[in-house]
């Protein structure tokens, strides 16, 4: 059942994930060969232990922020019950301690920390229908966007914030179809004014755009197998692409002319032009298996290479996409992490690389400075 039907799942019940150890411990990593033409995966640095099932991932220069969700499948999944609770951990970035967990609605699914630094924002795939705001570097819970009885919200599964943090655009998945609003992040309310429809089915990845894109959304349509554009200022569609079976992910580069969309049921990642959706390159890599293969990618500061989680094989693929590189859209690197990665993100300085696993409940720590 496809997760556009995600409304007739009010009586579906979840559970909190039980806690585990929350201590750092040097990874004991095996490093199955890597793909032909690159040495065998390299190990994480370190591995923090969190709450069964982490999802969303966000990073300060003091604190991992982890929201602890729901075990990881496919997106026709159904969303959690409403009336369910999860936490966000807050991890020191300098041993790995737990120093704070905050409570919050259940299915925490993404999670991003705004450009301004001063708010973290958790989708809850679940029909609670709520996107909560948590004041940093308070750790507080400031307002809960949506709710049960509005529509303005549905099954939020996806986060983007624009490059000024005024706005955070959020992806929905209701009966009648999916769509993206957008939140003020100056009152932590929803734009009514604001509203894209997306076509095709469900969407799980948006991503605001910058540089050349400055005046575009992108999103995804995981059924519908294709990605949009969308015009930030008035909501209009833009362009759009068919890139084959269940895109899931979507990376833009700094200066927002080429987009990476990372299709898992395709084993690729594609390049395409930011502006007409037209498909410049294919990158070949170690993906495997339907659902198995890229899942999110995350650019590194300089844009110059994309760091892919696959998650069959528990690697961090790195990529080169450096225009001026005779290897570019090559896979040059895997790291070794934990058992289906899910979601990463850099430290402030680019140096290190957070990933979330989702089935081992564990965040890896990669060190990256090799590929700025």
């Amino acid at each position: 059942m496809l997760r556009s039907t995600v409304l007739i799942a009010i009586g579906l019940s979840g559970c909190e994930p039980e806690p585990i150890g929350l201590t750092s411990s040097q990874t004991e990593s095996t490093s199955p060969p890597g793909p032909e033409g690159t040495p065998p995966p390299l190990p994480a640095l370190e591995q923090i232990e969190t709450r069964a099932y982490p999802n969303g991932i966000a990073a300060d220069e003091d604190h991992i922020y982890v929201v602890i969700g729901e075990p990881h499948t496919d997106p026709s999944s159904l969303p959690l019950g409403p009336g369910q609770s999860s936490v966000v951990q807050v991890f020191s970035t300098d041993d790995g301690a737990l120093v704070e967990e905050i409570e919050v609605a259940g299915g925490g699914h993404s999670l991003i920390l705004s450009p301004t630094g001063d708010s973290l924002y958790v989708a809850h795939f679940s029909l609670d229908n709520r996107v909560t705001s948590i004041a940093v570097p308070e750790l507080e819970v400031t307002a809960e966007i949506g709710g049960l009885l509005q529509l303005d919200i549905v099954a939020p599964d996806a986060l983007a914030a624009s490059p000024d943090g005024r706005w955070v655009y959020v992806g929905s998945n209701g009966l009648s179809g999916a769509w993206i609003s957008r939140i003020d992040t100056t009152t932590d309310r929803v734009d009514r004014g604001w509203r894209a429809e997306v076509a095709d089915g469900f969407v799980c990845w948006v991503a605001s755009g910058w540089g050349q894109a400055a005046d575009s959304v992108y999103a995804n349509s995981w059924t519908g197998g294709s990605v949009q554009r969308l015009d930030a200022i008035t909501s209009a569609p833009l362009a759009s692409a068919d890139v084959g079976a269940f895109p899931h992910a979507l990376a833009l580069d700094p200066t927002g002319s080429s987009l990476y969309v990372l299709v898992s049921g395709g084993n690729q990642v594609l390049r395409l032009d930011a502006l007409t959706l037209e498909e410049q390159a294919r990158v070949t890599g170690p993906w495997l298996g339907l659902w198995g293969g890229p899942v999110s990618g995350t650019l590194s500061h300089s844009g110059r290479h994309l760091f892919v989680a696959n998650h069959a094989l528990g690697q961090i693929a790195v990529v080169d996409v450096d225009p001026a590189s005779m290897d570019r859209d090559t896979v040059v690197a895997t790291l070794q992490v934990g058992l289906d990665p899910i979601f990463s993100a850099l430290s402030p300085d680019g140096a290190r690389l957070y990933v979330s696993n989702n089935a081992s409940a564990s965040v890896s720590v990669l060190d990256v400075s090799t590929w700025p």
